[in-house]
């Protein structure tokens, strides 16, 4: 059974309607619509597992980052592949969802060794939640999101997904009602960003640097900056409207023109070497047309 995107809102109803009696299983199937090759997986969330798949697919930081799947799907690109749901549980026996995960594997040839799938196990390795994770296991995994360890370490140290994690985060998972949710904020509120974007407009640091300074990732920092993430905290995008060593550039520029200062001593202002101060007055990089060069005789 294929179930397109779009109908994807009315797993959703049917979700709700089963709250609280049986869980909804969905076994799904990855086909390279290329070759035909194929790979199944089981999920209890389906848009959430599949979302998981691109993250996991492009982010070397993932620890399935180069499990078959992910290295095929950068390979032949995501636009290659068709997904769909071929068989939906309403069941709370983990069991049973792992054989339907075994039998669909074996019928459609998915794993590795047939030369025709990315299956690299014969399936059926989930656990129920209990077997996941051992008590002391998840108390010291409880201590690390409150000291705001960030997920992707935890991934890796847990074998966990960032999903799951995120869940036990927020008290969806291993809930103790003795404990305040989330454990940590790891989002921020918009004044929190304020610092974030005077270093985007008023500094030459690159997106490295700050992300090193404010303990923000440089995609997210690369996102606020172009406006696809917190839209609405700056007028206009992107915010940063040349890249750090252009405006250092810019820097070297507007001293070399204005003041008498020597190539070593403008470099050591704008942190840059005394060759690129030097590259730059006689306009062998960052030239600009309307200029003379070179920009300064001395």
């Amino acid at each position: 059974m294929k179930i397109p995107w779009e109908t994807l809102k009315d797993m959703t109803t049917v979700n709700t309607k089963y709250k609280g009696e049986k869980i909804m299983y969905y076994i799904y199937c990855y086909t390279n619509k290329i070759n035909n090759h194929k790979y199944v997986g089981q999920t209890n969330n389906y848009e959430r597992r599949i979302r998981e798949h691109h993250s996991c697919a492009f982010n070397e930081k993932a620890s399935s980052y180069n499990d078959l799947i992910h290295k095929k799907i950068r390979e032949y690109g995501e636009d290659n592949f068709e997904i769909s749901i071929i068989e939906t549980l309403f069941t709370e026996d983990i069991e049973e969802v792992n054989q339907r995960e075994i039998y669909w594997i074996d019928k459609l040839q998915s794993h590795c060794s047939t030369g025709l799938g990315y299956n690299v196990s014969i399936g059926g390795e989930r656990k129920g939640f209990s077997s996941i994770l051992s008590q002391d296991e998840l108390k010291t995994l409880k201590e690390e999101i409150k000291q705001g360890v960030p997920y992707y370490e935890l991934e890796n140290k847990y074998n966990i997904s960032a999903a799951f994690i995120s869940s036990i985060n927020n008290g969806v998972y291993f809930k103790d009602d003795q404990e305040k949710y989330p454990l940590f904020k790891y989002y921020k509120d918009d004044k929190d960003y304020d610092e974030l974007i005077d270093l985007l407009l008023n500094s030459t640091y690159s997106y490295t640097k700050i992300a090193e300074m404010l303990n923000i990732g440089v995609s997210t920092i690369k996102k606020i900056n172009a406006g696809t993430m917190r839209h609405g905290l700056y007028p206009t995008y992107p915010i940063r409207k040349k890249s750090a060593n252009e405006q250092r550039a810019d820097k070297i520029k507007e001293l070399l023109l204005t003041t008498s200062l020597s190539n070593k001593q403008i470099g050591e202002m704008v942190g840059a070497s005394e060759e690129t101060v030097r590259r730059v007055k006689v306009g062998q990089v960052f030239k600009d047309d309307k200029l003379s060069y070179p920009l300064s005789n001395l």
